[in-house]
């Protein structure tokens, strides 16, 4: 029996299976560490718990593909077709996702730590929770994205649409979001780290808009990169001259 299970953990690994038709396969706990599966059909097929790390999933089609709590560390998957698919609890790291189509995919608590994720598409994806600290989202579309209690430290944003996002609790301690589109997103209780020249004097500023007009029941701990990004109010953002003459600074807060 040991022997079978191991023989079936294995089977996989390392394989050319490049525009292999797997739809609706079974492959779960499967090994497909390594495996090169470029340009594959792999819509609706059930990779839950798989490992999938180093694997070339580069222009796959993974529509509605079940890879909750995969592994898919280092995993290529540039070009790829994840329309809806389940990634929740995945293992993204260093992940290639550029490109990609991930339209309402489910990514909750996933971890996409330093994972590459240029021009992808994030529209009505459910990211809550998850860590996408220093993940690289330049040009990416996530609007209407739920980024709910997201982990976006040191992210770059930069140029990203996030027209309509929800942030409320998010994490964007020095993240980057030059040109980025704000506009109806929904920052309540977003957290950011004190700039450097803000840390001397203890101040805060707020930047919750939920509607446009800036609510003040929601603080951030000061200044993420905001040069140039359109506002929940749709005005541009250009920082001060002066760090303390800015309409966003609140009174000191000890």
């Amino acid at each position: 029996m040991q022997r079978r299970e191991a023989l079936r953990r294995y089977r996989f690994f390392g394989k050319r299976l490049a525009n292999a038709d797997l739809h609706g396969v079974y492959l779960y706990e499967e090994n497909l560490a390594s495996a090169d599966l470029h340009g594959a059909n792999l819509q609706f097929t059930n990779l839950s718990n798989a490992n999938l790390s180093h694997a070339n999933l580069s222009d796959a089609n993974l529509t509605g593909a079940n890879l909750s709590n995969a592994n898919l560390e280092w995993a290529d998957l540039s070009d790829a077709n994840l329309t809806g698919a389940n990634l929740s609890n995945a293992n993204l790291r260093h992940a290639n996702l550029a490109m990609t189509n991930l339209t309402y995919a489910k990514l909750r608590y996933s971890v996409l730590h330093s994972a590459k994720l240029r021009r992808a598409i994030l529209k009505g994806a459910d990211l809550e929770g998850a860590d996408l600290t220093e993940a690289d989202l330049t040009h990416s579309g996530l609007c209407d994205a739920n980024l709910k209690g997201a982990n976006l430290t040191e992210a770059n944003l930069t140029v990203a649409d996030l027209k309509g996002a929800d942030l409320r609790s998010a994490d964007l301690t020095e993240a980057n979001l030059k040109g980025s589109d704000l506009r109806c997103t929904n920052l309540t209780d977003a957290i950011c780290m004190e700039s450097p020249y803000m840390s001397a004097s203890r101040h805060r500023s707020l930047l919750s808009a939920t509607p446009p007009e800036y609510r003040r029941e929601s603080f951030l701990q000061v200044m993420v990169k905001l040069s140039g990004a359109t506002m929940p109010d749709g005005s541009i953002y250009q920082p001060p001259s002066d760090p303390f003459d800015n309409p966003y600074h609140l009174p000191e807060i000890i």
